[in-house]
């Protein structure tokens, strides 16, 4: 049997020792905290589509970015159509950036620790993120 696999990017912002990261409000995940970032749409680079998730979920232009690393996860959603899946994302830190002053997010950005996202309902990625850097 086969699952889907969906290819996404991700930014890591760091303020402080913190890590920029959004909370889902979603049926699956109440309240977990996730990675800013998404799928990477057909046509699209993975820059391309961190630049517009960032711009679509936080309201924050990315100016330059890096490649930092690679992660992998699986994620079920038991019962729900297309699950299970497993994401690959490209990692990427984000160096410099801008506020988008005039333009509405779809989250609110909030800066969490490792210690405290390591304690916290996380998104399947982000587990992954924290285990496999041991951060």
């Amino acid at each position: 049997m086969t699952f889907p696999t969906r290819v996404c990017s991700f930014g890591l912002l760091w303020k402080e020792g913190k890590l920029g990261v959004i909370q889902l409000e979603s049926i699956h995940w109440p309240d977990h905290f996730h990675l800013i970032g998404g799928g990477v749409e057909f046509g699209e680079t993975p820059m391309q589509a961190l630049i517009r998730e960032w711009e679509e979920e936080v309201a924050i232009k990315v100016l330059k970015a890096t490649p930092f690393t690679n992660i992998s996860a699986l994620f079920d959603r038991k019962g729900v159509p297309g699950s299970p899946f497993h994401t690959v994302g490209m990692v990427y830190t984000i160096e410099e950036y801008e506020l988008l002053p005039n333009s509405k997010s779809e989250r609110e950005l909030v800066w969490k620790s490792p210690k405290e996202l390591q304690e916290a309902p996380c998104f399947p990625i982000l587990d992954s993120l924290l285990c496999d850097l041991s951060l």
